[in-house]
C-alpha cells in the first residue's frame, strides 16, 4: 500500500489507544497487537486461509450461501484457454471464448441486461453490463484476456434492478454496522460498483425495521457458517426482494470514514480486540 497508512489502520491504532492495547508497527499498514495479533492492510487475525478463500470467490461463495440465501440466477464458465489439467473442475467445458459468448446470450437473451464479471475480482474492477451478444463477446474476452486483472473463471448472472444496496458488517455471526451505498445523484464513471461512482456517499443506516429485516435474511447463514469478520453486499429490487450479492472477508473502512468519521469503525475494532484477547494464549 505504500507509504499511505490506509484508514483501517488508523482506526485500529484509535481502538488500541482506546483500549490501551501495545501495538508494534512493521511498516506503516501492518501492526502487531498485543503482542501476538498481526493485522495487514485490511486483513485482520480473525479469518482462516478456508474462508477468505471462500469469500475471494464468488462461484464458491454462491454454491455455499445460495442454500440459505435468496442469489442471483448464474452460470459459471471456464477459460477455454486453460491448460488442459485444470479442466476437470466440475465446470462445462467450452471450446472458445466465442462458444461461451453464445452460450450466456442464449441463457440471458429474454432477460437482458446480464452481468459479466471476473470470479475473483473485487473493487468492481472486471464487470460489465452487457446487452446484447457483441458486448457479451468483449466482456468475456477482456475477462479471460491474459493481463493483471485475468481470472480463470467468469461469472455470468441476470442483473438485478437494484433499489437500494447495503454493505452489511458482521463481527462474530453478529451485525455491527449497516450503511447504504448511496448513488442517488452520484454520476456514473465507468465502474459499476456503487460506491465507484462520483459524489456517492456510505450512509449509515440507524432504521431498526431495515436492519432486522437485514438480520432475519442472514440469519440461515448465521445459523450454518461461523461469520468471524466479513462484509456482505446486500439489495433489495424493485420488487423489494433482497438478494446476497457477494461478501468480502478484508472491508475497507475509507469511504465509509469520510463520510461519517472514526467513531463506528473504532468502536468495530475495539470489539474485535476484546474478543481476540479473550482466545487462549
Amino acid at each position: 500500500m505504500g507509504n499511505t497508512r490506509i484508514e483501517n489502520i488508523n482506526a485500529l491504532i484509535k481502538a488500541c489507544q482506546n483500549k490501551m492495547v501495545r501495538t508494534e508497527f512493521i511498516s506503516n499498514n501492518a501492526v502487531i497487537v498485543d503482542n501476538r495479533f498481526l493485522f495487514i492492510n485490511f486483513k485482520t487475525p480473525l479469518n482462516s486461509s478456508s474462508f477468505e478463500k471462500l469469500c475471494n470467490d464468488k462461484d464458491f461463495s454462491f454454491i455455499a450461501f445460495g442454500k440459505h440465501v435468496k442469489i442471483p440466477r448464474y452460470i459459471s464458465f471456464l477459460d477455454p484457454n486453460i491448460d488442459k489439467k485444470y479442466k476437470d473442475m466440475g465446470f462445462t467445458v467450452y471450446d472458445s471464448i466465442e462458444d461461451i459468448a453464445c452460450e450466456i446470450y442464449r441463457q440471458f437473451e429474454n432477460n437482458m441486461p446480464c452481468i459479466i464479471k471476473k470470479n475473483s475480482g473485487s473493487l468492481g474492477v472486471n464487470v460489465f453490463k452487457t446487452g446484447n451478444y457483441d458486448d457479451i463477446l468483449s466482456a468475456v474476452n477482456k475477462i479471460f484476456n491474459n493481463d493483471k486483472n485475468y481470472d480463470y473463471l467468469l461469472i455470468a448472472s441476470e442483473y438485478i434492478y437494484i433499489k437500494t444496496e447495503y454493505r452489511v458488517v458482521v463481527l462474530n455471526n453478529k451485525i455491527e454496522l449497516v450503511y447504504l451505498k448511496d448513488n442517488s445523484g452520484a454520476k456514473f464513471v465507468g465502474n459499476l460498483s456503487p460506491l465507484h461512482f462520483d459524489n456517492s456517499k456510505a450512509v449509515k443506516i440507524m432504521d431498526s425495521k431495515v436492519i432486522k429485516r437485514i438480520e432475519m435474511f442472514l440469519k440461515p447463514l448465521f445459523d450454518n457458517f461461523a461469520i468471524n469478520f466479513a462484509g456482505f453486499d446486500i439489495a433489495i429490487d424493485n420488487n423489494n426482494e433482497m438478494y446476497f450479492i457477494e461478501i468480502n472477508s478484508s472491508p475497507g473502512f475509507e469511504i465509509y470514514i469520510r463520510d461519517n468519521g472514526y467513531n463506528d469503525i473504532v468502536i468495530l475494532y475495539e470489539k474485535m480486540i476484546e474478543y481476540l484477547n479473550k482466545l487462549p494464549k
